[in-house]
């Protein structure tokens, strides 16, 4: 004999259906939103590197100092002093060469730049962000050309923020993204489980399998009796009639939702929707035959009346 199924509980249902849809949902945006954050705080400080670069650049003190005969006495202590006030990692200010003449590691001044990024300043004149790794690791980079007062190249600025920093500040914002989605998540176990609450409050605590036995129970019951029943709403719309009803009555066919007064003489059932009151063994004359009816009122879990139900016999 094999094992009964079991039945998964309604509340169970709508709980795993939500929560798979806010879990699909809120993933799909938070990893949306987090790219985007990543990509605007890399944006921020490409642009901030950028704009050092070319403030370096610009200041006629650099510009003078690669006339010189030892340029770094000059732009090194004005490079670190921009650096520190700043937040840069670096400040890089080299010749045409990428020979540096500053460098936060004062040991590494004299040396060839490295990340191989320089040529679009050096060659075209460019100004960029680019990512590379340099002699202190992977960072982001804002270069410009050094111009003499002709306006001839002579020289390039490299600002640079660790990509690690970056990434750093980039996943604090992803935490407070986290955090709301987490949020939003255990509100909607709330509300999926508020929804459920709700549905079987309304169901009356039975479960669908519940339900659907129940009316085919009702249906076998309203067939099997020889009585006529006979129910309708609060507003006097026929929700059910049995097949005995039917006979009685002379009436074929489907009836649901037809209005009740428009099949037959209504009165018991108008009296009952608005009492509340049950009406037994009133007699009614239909097509020269003399019905007994007894009828009484459907409550809501509040005691208002939604409905009535009649039971009729020759």
């Amino acid at each position: 004999m094999g094992m009964r199924k079991r039945k998964v509980s309604l509340q169970t249902k709508i709980l795993g259906l939500v929560l798979l849809l806010s879990f699909l949902t809120i993933g799909a945006l938070s990893g949306y939103f987090m790219m985007l954050e990543q990509r605007q705080i890399e944006q921020q400080e490409g642009r901030l590197a950028l704009n050092i670069a070319k403030t370096v650049a610009a200041m006629p003190d650099v510009v003078d100092a690669f006339q010189s005969k030892d340029p770094s006495d000059t732009i090194q202590p004005l490079a670190e002093k921009i650096r520190k006030e700043t937040g840069a990692e670096f400040i890089v200010v080299g010749n045409r060469e990428g020979i540096r003449y500053s460098h936060p590691l004062p040991g590494r001044i004299g040396k060839k730049m490295v990340g191989g990024d320089n040529e679009r300043a050096i060659l075209k004149g460019e100004s960029y962000i680019s990512s590379a790794k340099g002699s202190l690791g992977p960072s982001l980079r804002g270069k410009t050309p050094v111009r003499d007062r002709s306006g001839n190249i002579i020289g390039i600025v490299s600002v640079g923020f660790m990509l690690s920093d970056v990434n750093r500040q980039t996943n604090i914002h992803m935490m407070k993204v986290a955090g709301v989605a987490l949020l939003a998540f255990f509100g909607a176990i709330i509300g999926s489980v508020l929804l459920a609450r709700d549905i079987r409050k309304d169901t009356m605590g039975l479960e669908p399998f519940e339900i659907a036995s129940l009316y085919k129970e009702k249906r076998a019951i309203l067939h099997a009796v020889k009585e006529g029943i006979i129910a309708v709403d609060r507003e006097g719309f026929v929700t059910t009639m049995n097949q005995p009803a039917k006979k009685m009555l002379h009436i074929g066919g489907s009836v649901r939702r037809t209005k009740i007064d428009r099949l037959i003489p209504a009165s018991i059932f108008y009296a009952v929707l608005k009492s509340g009151k049950p009406q037994m063994d009133r007699e009614m004359v239909w097509k020269d035959q003399t019905l007994i009816v007894n009828s009484t009122p459907i409550h809501d879990e509040r005691g208002q009346v939604q409905g009535a139900v009649a039971v009729s016999s020759v």
